[in-house]
């Protein structure tokens, strides 16, 4: 999970802050071209305020799954 370390801290920080938003958005397009496409929208999902670990994990294999509950545990820390 630690290679995943700087995009779960992105995401994040996304969830409240609109300028980092946009940046992740143009890194998460890199992440679709390299096979990723099912975590970036469940990302998206995050960001648009689903929160629902069954919905955002429902087509994800077990270590997109892992990512984002690590995104979901942070948003709820933060809280």
């Amino acid at each position: 999970m630690q290679q995943f370390e700087p995009l779960i801290a992105m995401a994040v920080a996304a969830v409240d802050d609109a300028e980092v938003r946009q940046g992740l958005k143009s890194w998460l397009e890199k992440w679709v071209e390299n096979g990723w496409g099912n975590l970036v929208v469940a990302i998206q999902h995050i960001l648009d305020g689903e929160r629902d670990k069954a919905i955002l994990c429902e087509s994800l294999s077990w270590q997109t799954a892992a990512i984002i509950n690590a995104i979901l545990r942070r948003i709820v820390g933060k809280i």
